[in-house]
């Protein structure tokens, strides 16, 4: 299956690409759900940093350092520059997951950026743009 999509309003939001190893999201139980697919993820790609579409990092980080499987794939995680909710969400991880066994990277993106992911004749990309989640929060 190429896709993979779960939501429960106000507990868990996510979407597996499987394509292009992308995760939209990352609510609670994704790696749960995904299995072994969770190691396959090499990109996550938040909206916001509302606890149903981040709570899920924590396992998904967790799972690729200490589970079997490739432990060695970099992940890198993409979110709404400026979101304060995600900051505080990589400030715990990075207290609690001092020993990762694979390269982890968090890079902030603002309206316009786009991420390549295949280049060629067909390329493929996933470009930021604003939304209006909550008028206090950035999202994107």
């Amino acid at each position: 299956m190429r896709l993979l999509i779960y939501s429960k309003a106000l507990y868990s939001t996510w979407i597996y690409y499987s394509a292009d190893r992308i995760l939209f999201d990352a609510g609670e139980g994704a790696s749960s759900i995904l299995g072994n697919k969770a190691f396959a993820v090499r990109h996550v790609f938040l909206s916001h940093g509302h606890a149903d579409h981040i709570g899920g990092l924590i396992g998904l980080i967790n799972i690729r350092n200490t589970a079997m499987g490739d432990k060695e794939k970099e992940l890198t995680v993409y979110y709404p520059k400026g979101n304060y909710l995600v900051t505080e969400m990589m400030s715990y991880i990075a207290r609690t997951n001092r020993r990762l066994s694979y390269r982890l990277e968090w890079v902030p993106l603002e309206p316009g950026d786009r991420v390549e992911m295949l280049a060629g004749q067909l390329p493929r990309y996933v470009e930021a743009f604003p939304t209006v989640h909550v008028h206090n929060e950035i999202s994107g």
